[in-house]
């Protein structure tokens, strides 16, 4: 593999890799858990979200189900299980007070 392609694959892994991170701490951003970051770094979290969304489905179609999983079914999921521990956070935080 020569030094621009591996260059290319790990900034798209950073890039990944750290939609991953805010998908995680976005229900506790919400919810007031976590202090949110700056309007700028949440859009751009938003529109990357959305072009991994798209990549993932036009992955999905050529036949690459490990781009899909990696852009579409892991960010999903890291939102949805953070969501319900967020929720049960709440919950948990509610019945002490």
């Amino acid at each position: 593999m020569d030094p621009i392609e591996l260059k290319s694959k790990v900034a798209m892994a950073g890039l990944l890799g750290g939609l991953w991170l805010i998908l995680l701490a976005f229900p506790l951003m919400l919810t007031g858990g976590l202090a949110l970051p700056p309007a700028g770094l949440l859009i751009f979290f938003a529109v990357l979200f959305a072009y991994s969304l798209f990549t993932g489905i036009r992955a999905l179609r050529r036949g690459w189900r490990s781009r899909f999983i990696l852009r579409v079914v892991v960010p999903l999921s890291l939102l949805m299980l953070s969501s319900i521990g967020a929720g049960v956070w709440r919950l948990l935080l509610r019945g002490k007070g």
